[in-house]
């Protein structure tokens, strides 16, 4: 017990210093993402009477509501100038969503992303889960199927007949048998269902999208799409993307490293394993008395494009079609007052 008081005092007192050295608030998640996590958050960081100029979000998550991981990086972006994320273990599916609304990522050594790959309740089973990505998985995988066995069967078909059968001849041979052997499996698909799953994985591509206008740390060009990859460049909901594939993907991102890894260091498992229940959402740092405006200098390892500017959006992108949020710091959020509802500071 003497040990367990004497680490949280250790880590109160390192996140203070922390804290002071980034001029930033550090805040720390673990927990799904959920819509109790959601307005828990919210009305801490609004019913905060003295917020420092940025915030540092220590994130541990697996997952869960695009709507809540929508509005909880909205927030943030509203209430702080800068935004930074730090992974230092899991962090998948809507918490990837929240990284998408910070400006810099710091990925620790056992850190890693999942792919924006949203999870929907199956029909008729209670507490089971499915893809988003279910359906479109279904149907890449048939569409290969269907053209491997149409190529297969004209070309034998040719090559049986000596010649004597002509290639349109063939053709239609081999479309009606590959059309009779995989009709029955086209059949069992539900057209609603297909377009239910298609506009939920819609919602994160959109959130997604919302969130980089404002952000603008995702990587979009000729080469490469970090949305589209997100959404729909790996094959299953629990794929690595560690620090090495996220800098593929996003402008700024580097290790943990200094104080702020001493700190991650001392708080140990609950910021590496993800929980399921028993979330923690708190800030580690008290309120400052001075909160004056000082420039932040980037942690060390973030890396930005060209000369450290924001990159000018290209004509036809997303960040010309859509408005990013108030600006930062107005902490402009319509939510109910904080002190009309218990801010839920849970620890463990």
């Amino acid at each position: 017990m003497i040990d367990r008081v004497s680490r949280k005092e250790q880590a109160t007192a390192l996140a203070e210093e922390v804290a002071a050295e980034l001029n930033a608030d550090i805040l720390l998640i673990n927990g799904g993402i959920d819509t109790t996590i959601d307005r828990d958050m919210i009305r801490l960081v609004i019913g905060r009477q003295t917020r420092r100029q940025d915030v540092f979000l220590i994130l541990t998550t697996e997952g869960g509501s695009a709507d809540a991981a929508f509005r909880m990086a909205r927030c943030l972006q509203s209430c702080y100038r800068r935004f930074t994320v730090v992974i230092p273990g899991w962090c998948k599916s809507a918490g990837t969503l929240i990284c998408i609304g910070a400006h810099t990522l710091l990925i620790g050594d056992l850190g890693e992303l999942g792919p924006l790959d949203v999870q929907l309740a199956k029909p008729d089973e209670l507490g089971l889960i499915s893809s988003g990505l279910t359906i479109d998985s279904s149907f890449r995988s048939l569409q290969t199927v269907a053209f491997g066995m149409f190529e297969t069967f004209m070309l034998e078909v040719i090559k049986k007949s000596g010649g004597v059968i002509t290639t349109k001849t063939a053709a239609e041979l081999s479309a009606s048998l590959t059309t009779g052997l995989l009709s029955p499996i086209f059949g069992q698909m539900d057209p609603m269902k297909i377009g239910e799953d298609y506009r939920s994985t819609r919602i994160a591509e959109d959130y997604a999208a919302r969130l980089d206008a404002h952000a603008h740390n995702l990587e979009s060009d000729e080469e490469v799409n970090a949305i589209e990859l997100l959404v729909r460049g790996y094959p299953s909901h629990g794929f690595v993307i560690d620090r090495t594939e996220a800098a593929e993907l996003f402008h700024n991102v580097g290790p943990i490293e200094g104080r702020l890894k001493d700190l991650i260091d001392l708080i140990g498992p609950n910021v590496i394993h993800a929980r399921s229940t028993q979330p923690i959402l708190a800030y580690l740092n008290t309120e400052a008395s001075d909160v004056s405006a000082k420039p932040t200098t980037p942690p060390a390892g973030a890396r930005r494009p060209g000369n450290g500017k924001k990159p000018e959006p290209k004509d036809g992108s997303s960040s010309n079609e859509i408005s990013p949020n108030p600006p930062e710091g107005t902490g402009n959020i319509a939510v109910p007052e904080p002190n009309a509802v218990e801010i839920n500071k849970r620890h463990n």
